[in-house]
């Protein structure tokens, strides 16, 4: 698919019911948008010889990257409207049609903040270890902070949010409050945690190892290839994840065999 068709490139993310009381998620994509109606109505049909009913309420339409957004798009077969988005929270993050990642960020940092505070009596143990809260931390509020950080287009901005928070974080585990006059250094020391940014790094060029070795015609490699696309005077997201890659474990001429090995 060629650059020029990328402005039409949208995002459908379709929910649909079953006989039984169970919600399944399904996502479709095309680049012509004239096309939705008979996608939507085939779909539809589809979905009923195997049980299934589409939720038309849940059913939205985003236009993701460059591009006009869609509008809402009417099944004259059916009598039903699938509704035009410009953001969607899909399975547990949020998707924005401009392509960045801010907004989910500091979604992922209110969630996280809060499970801090539930953990309040765990940090104010005396009889538990710094590696054993650290573990806790690790496992509860760090996972949650990163979730599906390997999409996230981040910013410098983003970036000094998160490492911001992960300093905060790791000062209440210590105890350390502001008027101690501790820099940042000295708490990186005590508690041994990786920064966050290069920990994204890594866990990115994981996912894209994954992806490599997918056939070019497989979804992924296509979602990769199309979300890339950028105006020329700008970095895209390949090259950075490449970069990032080669930085971490050398070119990517060789990468599919270091990363099976």
């Amino acid at each position: 698919m060629n650059k020029s068709s990328l402005s039409q490139w949208s995002l459908l993310v379709l929910l649909a019911l079953q006989i039984k009381p169970m919600l399944m998620m399904g996502v479709l994509f095309t680049d012509c948008l004239s096309k939705w109606p008979e996608i939507l109505t085939t779909f539809d049909a589809a979905a009923e010889t195997m049980g299934l009913h589409t939720s038309w309420q849940k059913t939205k339409i985003q236009n993701i990257g460059h591009g006009t957004p869609p509008s809402s798009v009417y099944m004259q077969a059916s009598g039903q409207t699938a509704e035009a988005v410009d953001q969607f929270l899909y399975l547990g993050s949020t998707i924005n049609s401009n392509g960045r990642s801010t907004q989910e960020i500091h979604r992922q940092i209110g969630i996280a903040s809060g499970i801090m505070g539930r953990l309040s009596n765990v940090w104010q143990q005396s009889r538990l270890s710094l590696v054993t809260k650290l573990r806790v931390y690790n496992s509860l509020v760090l996972s949650v902070l990163l979730y599906g950080c390997e999409t996230w287009t981040i910013l410098k901005t983003d970036e000094r949010k998160l490492e911001a928070f992960h300093m905060s974080c790791q000062r209440r585990i210590l105890r350390i409050r502001w008027f101690h006059r501790v820099t940042n250094a000295e708490v990186t020391s005590q508690t041994e945690q990786e920064d966050l940014t290069s920990h994204i790094h890594r866990r990115r060029a994981a996912v894209f190892g994954h992806v490599r070795q997918l056939p070019e015609e497989a979804p992924g490699q296509m979602a990769m290839r199309h979300a890339s696309w950028r105006p020329s005077r700008q970095q895209t997201t390949l090259e950075a994840t490449t970069r990032t890659t080669e930085t971490h474990l050398g070119p990517t001429s060789g990468y599919r065999h270091r990363y099976l090995h």
